[in-house]
């Protein structure tokens, strides 16, 4: 196959990814209490890896992005963690990659928005999704989203 002819089949399997709603996850707000996480909703790959019918996926990763916080939404030494979770049911909530973000409140300003890409597992199963927890009692408010998205 010509490196052309890869092209277009990488940009039509990537047009059929969105059209199916398999790109990219609904965010997920930040939570207000702790021990109470919060997840965004699932990315289903529509199969479990390896697969040697779907292999290009095998090579897919995940985009996961927090936004910054004013001290008011992470105070001083309080933290959000986000992991990705995984399951061969819809609604996962084991985590197959830990703590892929942590974002820490310091210096009286919150903190900055922080992005990561990180590679699915091979053993990785259909349905992934983030999860955000945070390490306060209580936050008076929850400022932003953090994202989940596929990236090729």
């Amino acid at each position: 196959m010509s490196s052309n002819d890869k092209n277009i089949a990488k940009q039509r399997d990537d047009h059929m990814l969105v059209e199916k709603g398999l790109y990219a996850a609904t965010g997920v707000t930040a939570p207000t209490k702790a021990g109470t996480p919060t997840y965004s909703s699932d990315i289903d790959l529509g199969f479990a890896l390896p697969n040697v019918k779907d292999a290009r996926l095998a090579d897919i990763g995940v985009l996961v992005s927090a936004p910054a916080h004013a001290v008011a939404s992470l105070p001083n030494a309080k933290t959000y963690l986000v992991s990705v979770c995984g399951g061969t049911a819809a609604s996962p909530t084991a985590i197959i990659l830990g703590d892929v973000i942590t974002q820490l409140g310091a210096g009286g300003v919150g903190c900055v928005a922080a992005e990561v890409t990180v590679k699915l597992p091979t053993n990785c199963p259909r349905y992934i999704r983030a999860k955000v927890v945070c390490s306060t009692t209580t936050l008076t408010t929850n400022a932003g989203t953090f994202d989940i998205s596929l990236v090729f």
